[in-house]
């Protein structure tokens, strides 16, 4: 007998001993019928007479479901627009000026000078010498010399060994087996149920404020100057006022018909009108380059907190009843063929090596060494060191004191007002519409099942697949039939 099968019996007499308390409490006697209840399978009787069958009804019941909408809502927005103003600048003119300034500066001057200096030479010259050297003379010498050699040496011999005979052989073998059941169980699940809540938040807001930039300003300082040109009389003269001012003047002409057109480019023989000298007035231009503070008016991002309501889905656990199938484990018996190996030995003749080892000589001949001393004559190469003299020129660094004049540019501030125009960007409100997604909660019907009882309406019966309310209270009147 299994654990299990041991555990489901206690579990059952602690059911029949709490239903014969309970029935006693009622006032009813608990018998135990001979045969199964029809429906439930159970061997007990309800005590109050027939057996206990459980029936299961269902029941309406309202329940809230989440169903998201779009909404639309209103909220305030600031937007910015571009103004143009005017408005009074003082800019600072530089004015260059140029000043002469004396200055004492020091020029070193170089002047050469000569002097006598000593130096060495090494003259070269040769010279013979005896040098004794030592030489490697080879020679020749039988010698006698021993060696060893190994010879092989082959013998047979037994040997024994072990080797694995397999077999067939019938055994009975338990193993376990996984039969499947269906058990009822509570299984808790997570439902999300939609809650609002308030939230702070960060949004952006544009904001003004005002920056002092430098900007660079080319002005043009220049002047009018009276400038004096000369213009000719002659009608037919190319240079200045020549054909130009005989069109202006109608196309007249000075000169005689006969009279003659000499001198090229400079006079008119005949004519009798000097050269007319004119003064006008030229524009010189001055641009001078300057750098002007100005305050520009510029706008930021600034981070701002407000409160909004924020639908939250809260995660909610509830229980609900599932059938689940579940594996118990079963020991059976089956007969199978097993291959198994037993040990046997054998005798088989191996042929093995042996090396031994045999010394034998030989003669030989070993090439040797010895050292002679010889003499010979060598040139060697010595050097002698003279002293010689030499001019030498140099030149020597005389500071002297100068008095320079140079000109320097000064510029001269002078200010200036003027007007200009400047853009300002100025915020104003306006309402906008948008959308937000809502969950809100809508009833809903739906029939649930609930378990009973054949006599009782509150579900204190006693079937295996009820609810066992009844074996702990007695809260039910059953009639004798």
């Amino acid at each position: 007998m299994s654990s299990r099968s041991v555990v489901m019996t206690f579990g059952l007499a602690v059911l029949l001993a709490s239903a014969k308390l309970v029935s006693a409490q009622c006032g009813c006697a608990m018998t135990i019928a001979t045969s199964p209840c029809v429906g439930c399978g159970f061997r007990v009787a309800h005590p109050c007479g027939g057996c206990v069958n459980p029936e299961m009804e269902y029941q309406e019941r309202t329940v809230f479901v989440n169903q998201w909408s779009t909404v639309t809502k209103k909220r305030q927005v600031t937007k910015y627009k571009n103004e143009t103003k005017t408005r009074t600048v003082t800019l600072n003119r530089m004015i260059p000026m140029k000043e002469k300034r004396v200055r004492t500066v020091v020029v070193n001057r170089m002047v050469p000078k000569t002097r006598v200096e000593s130096y060495r030479v090494a003259v070269p010259y040769a010279e013979e010498v005896q040098q004794e050297y030592v030489v490697c003379v080879p020679y020749t010498e039988q010698v006698v010399q021993k060696y060893t050699v190994r010879q092989p040496t082959y013998q047979t011999i037994q040997k024994t060994y072990k080797v694995l005979v397999p077999f067939t052989e019938t055994v009975q073998k338990t193993c376990q087996v996984m039969v499947p059941c269906t058990e009822t169980v509570e299984q808790p699940y997570i439902v999300n149920v939609a809650v609002q809540e308030q939230r702070k938040m960060t949004r952006m807001v544009c904001q003004t404020y005002e920056e002092t930039i430098n900007r660079t300003v080319t002005k043009d300082l220049g002047s009018w100057e009276p400038q004096t040109i000369e213009i000719s009389s002659c009608p037919f003269h190319f240079g200045h006022g020549g054909v130009l001012a005989s069109l202006l003047s109608g196309g007249a002409r000075c000169c005689n018909p006969g009279s003659n057109f000499q001198g090229g480019c400079g006079t008119c023989h005949g004519c009798g009108q000097p050269p007319t000298m004119v003064t006008r007035k030229v524009w010189v231009p001055k641009c001078v380059t300057e750098v002007v503070p100005q305050t520009v008016t510029r706008t930021r991002l600034v981070p701002e907190e407000y409160t909004c309501n924020v639908t939250v889905c809260r995660p909610v656990t509830r229980v609900r009843k599932v059938d689940v199938v579940r594996f118990r484990p079963e020991e059976r018996t089956t007969t199978v063929n097993v291959t198994r190996c037993k040990m046997e030995t054998r005798t088989k003749n191996v042929k093995i090596c042996k090396m031994e080892n045999v010394v034998k000589q030989k003669t030989c001949e070993v090439t040797r060494y010895k050292h002679e001393t010889r003499t010979r004559k060598i040139i060697v190469q010595k050097c002698a060191y003279q002293t010689k003299t030499r001019e030498v020129e140099y030149q020597v660094c005389i500071p002297e004191v100068r008095t320079q004049e140079y000109e320097v540019t000064v510029m001269k501030c002078v200010p200036e007002s003027r007007r200009e125009r400047y853009s300002v960007c100025v915020p104003y409100t306006v309402w906008e519409e948008y959308q937000v997604q809502v969950c809100t909660r809508v009833p809903q019907t739906v029939r649930v099942p609930v378990a009973g009882c054949d006599h009782c309406g509150n579900g204190c019966g006693l079937g295996l697949g009820g609810r066992l309310r009844g074996l702990f209270r007695c809260d039910c009147t059953v009639s004798q039939p």
